[in-house]
C-alpha cells in the first residue's frame, strides 16, 4: 500500500513505473528501522558491496 501511495503523492523523482524501486528502497529503510541501525550505515561499504551482490543475483543492473 505504501507505494501507490507514495507514487500519487508524486514521490520526488518517481513515476508509476518506479513502483519496484520504491518497494525496495522501503524494504531497505524498513530492514534499517528494525535493527535499529542508522540509515547512513546503507552508505558504508560493506553495504554497498552487498548491495550489488544481491542485485547481480537477481540480474538487475547496478
Amino acid at each position: 500500500m505504501r507505494v501507490p501511495a507514495q507514487i500519487s503523492a508524486g514521490a520526488k523523482g518517481f513515476s508509476g513505473s518506479d513502483a519496484a524501486k520504491i518497494k525496495t528502497d522501503n524494504a531497505v529503510s524498513d530492514f534499517l528501522d528494525d535493527c535499529g541501525l542508522a540509515h547512513n550505515k546503507a552508505n558504508s561499504g560493506l553495504f554497498r558491496t552487498m548491495m550489488k551482490s544481491v542485485q547481480a543475483a537477481a540480474g538487475t543492473p547496478t
